[in-house]
């Protein structure tokens, strides 16, 4: 339905506005897209993030915890078991994110200098080999990037938890209006 929609890309984009230090938002919209999306929300780092090549843990943090936002915005609204297949595609964008924060950023607890050069934008399209990495490695591999995807949900449902209203209210805007796009928004959702 258009509401499980807009709450989902709602919860995005209400993520996106409260990282602004990081990211701006482009667009939000509710229009399907010709790949069979409900919806999409358009964001991109900071002129000074990608000049500075400033991508730090805590930003890929950020980026995991608003890819989550679209599951979390529609687990607070409709519960856990009512969660959409919508949902599918941001917790594989979000399980490719981490697990190259582990295995190629060395962004992990326990892996801080681990490289796992079998990782990367190819390697995961090709699927996830490990073969020369010993059981423990890979199971700490999954471990640390779970944990990350895990952490990054709970954080995107306790934000938006926090801010109910705002992601009805933004759903109702968002309904009305199809797309909006940052200048629509004004501050009163910051």
């Amino acid at each position: 339905t258009q509401l499980r929609v807009a709450l989902h890309e709602t919860g995005h984009t209400l993520l996106v506005l409260k990282f602004s230090e990081y990211f701006d938002l482009q667009k939000v919209s509710i229009q399907p897209t010709y790949n069979g999306a409900g919806g999409y929300t358009i964001f991109t780092e900071k002129p000074e993030v990608r000049e500075g090549g400033l991508y730090t843990k805590d930003l890929f943090k950020k980026r995991l915890i608003i890819a989550m936002g679209g599951k979390a915005a529609e687990s607070i609204y409709y519960g856990n078991d009512f969660v959409s297949l919508g949902a599918i595609q941001d917790l594989n964008q979000a399980n490719n994110l981490a697990k190259r924060m582990i295995g190629n950023f060395g962004m992990g607890n326990n892996l801080e200098v681990f490289y796992n050069e079998e990782v990367g934008e190819d390697a995961l399209a090709r699927g996830f080999s490990m073969g020369k990495y010993s059981e423990h490695t890979k199971y700490m591999m999954d471990k640390e990037t779970l944990d990350l995807v895990k952490e990054a949900y709970s954080e995107a449902k306790d934000i938006l938890q926090k801010n109910r209203e705002k992601l009805i209210e933004f759903s109702e805007l968002l309904q009305n209006n199809t797309v909006l796009y940052k200048k629509d928004i004004g501050n009163n959702f910051l």
